[in-house]
Formats: structure tokens, sequence, C-alpha cells
């Protein structure tokens, strides 16, 4: 195969062609993590939600799941296509979000887990307990799912074993 390089740099960095070319990259598996890292930080300043997934794939891709994390709930995508592959994007992230019922560490709050529901991700609530007196803290937690209109149904710590476990063994045949 035979690829003609682009020699303007304005061209090479149009988000478009970046986009094109790490869809490229990413088809081609680990090999080509590096370059497609590469690419993504030579544009890392734009602000197109189009470049902003690529981004969050890559960073995913890398086991980077915090930082992809932090991204794309950071993100609105406005167009239609984007949400879905948000919504796609959050289930190669995650298996469930975390509510920390700690109230020095609630970093998911009711609009974001809101959010999470609304995209077809399930919670856990943790209390992060270091000692009995902590477990009392719960009630954070649920009070922080329940601003967020989050059903227990929806709370996967509420389940039966089986249930979990019915659950856990559907995403494993899907991944």
């Amino acid at each position: 195969m035979h690829y003609v390089k682009i020699k303007d740099e304005a061209l090479q960095l149009h988000p478009q062609i970046v986009i094109e070319r790490d869809k490229a990259l990413e088809a081609l598996g680990e090999e080509a993590l590096q370059e497609r890292l590469t690419w993504l930080k030579r544009i890392d300043a734009l602000e197109d939600e189009f470049v902003i997934e690529r981004w969050i794939g890559l960073l995913i891709d890398l086991g980077r799941h915090h930082e992809a994390k932090e991204l794309l709930l950071g993100t609105r995508f406005q167009k239609i296509h984007q949400r879905y592959k948000r919504k796609k994007l959050w289930r190669r992230l995650c298996v469930a979000l975390e509510i920390n019922a700690h109230p020095s560490r609630l970093d998911l709050n009711d609009v974001y887990s809101r959010r999470a529901i609304d995209l077809g991700i399930k919670i856990s609530i943790n209390t992060d307990a270091h000692s009995a007196d902590d477990l009392d803290l719960i009630k954070f937690g649920i009070a922080t799912a329940r601003r967020g209109w989050v059903r227990p149904n929806d709370v996967i710590n509420t389940w039966s074993v089986n249930r979990l476990h019915q659950w856990l063994q559907s995403r494993k045949k899907r991944t």
C-alpha cells in the first residue's frame, strides 16, 4: 500500500484528518497506541467534540480510565451521533460508577449519577469505610443517589448475589 504524505502542516492537523488517521491506527491495535497519542497530542487544545471523543477512546485503550472518565464527565456532546458514541465509551470504560459516600470524597454527584443512569450505566454506593463508625456514612451516598433520581434497581449493591453474578456474566460476553 502506498500513502501520499500530506506536506501542509495545517492540513495534517485538521481535525477531520487526525480523526480519520486515528480510526485507521486504532484498527491496527496496541502497536499503534504511541502513534495515536502523538497525533492527538498535536491537536490537544482543540475544543472539537469529535477529537475529544477520539481522545477518550485512546485513554481507555491506554488503561488511563480515570482520565477518560473525567474527560467524559466534563464534555457535553451536542450531536445525536455523539450521544450514542458517548454511551459506547461509558460502557467500555466501566462496569458501574461508584458513589463514594464519604463526605470528603463525594466525587460522583447527583447530576452525574443521573447522567450515568440515562446512559444505561449502573451505580454502586460505597462508604469507603476505614472503621466500623464509617459504615454510617452510607446515608450520604444514598442521599446523593436519591437526589439524582437513581432507583434501587440501578444500584448493583442492592441486588441479590444471583442477579449480580448474571449481570457480570452478561457483561463478560459483550466484551
